[in-house]
């Protein structure tokens, strides 16, 4: 997931394009209103992308632009500028900016093509690292244009530059345009040269939708030849065509599922063999209790009691290795945390307890184990919580990302236990204990605490980085 940092004035663009962006899955955009305010963010946050208006209340966009190269080298930096600003662009672009896009009338329209040039952009410095120049249009020294009006006639035709397929259609579904990057990729699938074959199943339906003003921009996976494409659709800036940015992600796909079939037969092994270990742990622990009643002998009854107890320790242990298999397993996803709330709460035994779920709105990225990551803090808080009659998750937003909360009004925990509740335990009675609940959430970078008063209750503090999660503003209560 990359992380980009948007400067610009209008916060009507910052908060449409974070919502466009991040709607996508592979962005984290923070945002800032003034240049004062992002330098301040890159000194403390590292970014993968800048992208920059030129009007802003303290420093214009050429004046970040040699900051950013000054300080941080090759970061990728892209201008989004009104029509009509093409002397800043060139200054822009000659202190070392990487990407002009106009800005377009309606902020939604751009988005689609704003996620290829980060992608691009990004991608290629990757590429290039370490290398002079190296980027689409920022270096004098790059392979491409080599006078600034050169620069921004080339970032003008960036359809036809971009290595990804760009189709236009109209909205009768003929085909008006489709850059040489899509005809390309047709030839080295063996297909015919018809750019029809990257619309979607449903592109009748995305038309409708998008000219409704629904949402600004649709996303597919497209199966195309033997290969698939992630596909983002948007209309032109006259409301006249659909546009079709095309990415391939077949090697991506069929890395994932090469790794989902080395885990499926990694755990039909495993699970074979705990099988086997545990049938000959009970014939084992079987002889044990045999001789035990055979013997009159104190001192060797309680040397089979001593081999009985390891016997059975080591069963805990197989019995623990089942629960810990299944960690990274699947692939993370989004996940709507009241969505998840409502599911947990349906496998909880009926008592005389109130669940308060204060999270509407919030999704964040976790492994497929989370519901019960928040399945095992409420059966702890009903087991271990002693009084315990209500329980709250809420959340809030902070510097380093969210912050999702979790409190009962139970004993609470001791301060000396505070931490010790997250060691490995594998004698338990049952759930997946705190030390797999703080494995799972760990996978996607996420972890917890518990911080509560002891004797008002436990209160765990789940941090989710600033990339980990997404807020729909229209489910969130006033």
């Amino acid at each position: 997931m990359l992380s980009i940092l948007f400067v610009d004035d209008e916060t009507a663009l910052l908060k449409v394009a974070k919502i466009s962006l991040e709607q996508t899955g592979g962005f984290c955009i923070d945002t800032s209103v003034s240049a004062s305010v992002a330098i301040r963010k890159l000194e403390t946050t590292p970014y993968d992308a800048i992208v920059s208006g030129h009007r802003m209340p303290d420093i214009d966009s050429v004046a970040l632009v040699k900051f950013i190269r000054s300080r941080y080298g090759r970061l990728p930096f892209i201008l989004v500028a009104d029509t009509g600003t093409e002397e800043v662009a060139r200054e822009a672009l000659n202190a070392g900016a990487d990407f002009y896009l106009r800005k377009q009338r309606d902020a939604k329209d751009q988005s689609a093509e704003l996620e290829h040039i980060i992608r691009q952009a990004v991608m290629r410095r990757q590429e290039d690292e370490g290398k002079p120049g190296g980027f689409f249009c920022g270096s004098q020294d790059s392979p491409g244009p080599k006078t600034a009006v050169d620069q921004l006639r080339w970032c003008a035709s960036y359809t036809d530059q971009n290595p990804d397929p760009v189709i236009e259609i109209d909205l009768n579904k003929e085909i008006l345009t489709a850059n040489p990057a899509g005809i390309t990729c047709l030839k080295n699938l063996h297909m015919p040269e018809n750019p029809a074959a990257f619309l979607p199943p449903d592109i009748d339906a995305i038309i409708q939708s998008l000219t409704a003003g629904k949402i600004p921009v649709l996303y597919r996976e497209v199966p195309v030849g033997d290969a698939l494409f992630e596909e983002s659709l948007i209309l032109s800036p006259d409301g006249l065509a659909l546009r079709i940015y095309a990415h391939d992600i077949t090697r991506w796909v069929r890395m994932i599922h090469a790794l989902e079939q080395a885990n499926r037969k990694m755990s039909r092994l495993t699970g074979i063999t705990r099988h086997d270990i545990k049938n000959k742990l009970t014939g084992v622990l079987g002889y044990i209790e045999l001789a035990i009643e055979s013997t009159g002998d104190p001192a060797l009854v309680e040397y089979l009691g001593r081999a009985e107890s390891s016997a059975t320790a080591i069963r805990h242990q197989v019995d623990f290795t089942k629960d810990y298999e299944n960690l990274g397993s699947n692939v993370p996803s989004w996940g709507e945390v009241s969505a998840i709330i409502a599911d947990v709460k349906k496998r909880l035994d009926p008592v005389a307890i109130s669940i308060k779920d204060q999270s509407a709105g919030i999704s964040i990225y976790a492994d497929s184990l989370f519901s019960q990551v928040l399945f095992d803090l409420m059966d702890n808080s009903l087991r271990h919580g002693g009084h315990v009659t209500g329980i709250c998750i809420s959340g809030q937003m902070t510097a380093a990302g969210y912050v999702l909360v979790y409190e009962d009004d139970g004993v609470g925990i001791p301060e000396d236990k505070k931490e010790k509740i997250f060691n490995r335990v594998v004698d338990r009675r049952s759930g997946i204990g705190l030390f797999l609940v703080r494995e799972i959430l760990s996978i996607t970078g996420i972890t917890i605490k518990e911080n509560g008063t002891p004797g008002k209750g436990a209160r765990f503090e789940i941090s989710v980085p600033k990339n980990g999660y997404r807020i729909d503003q229209e489910k969130i209560s006033p």
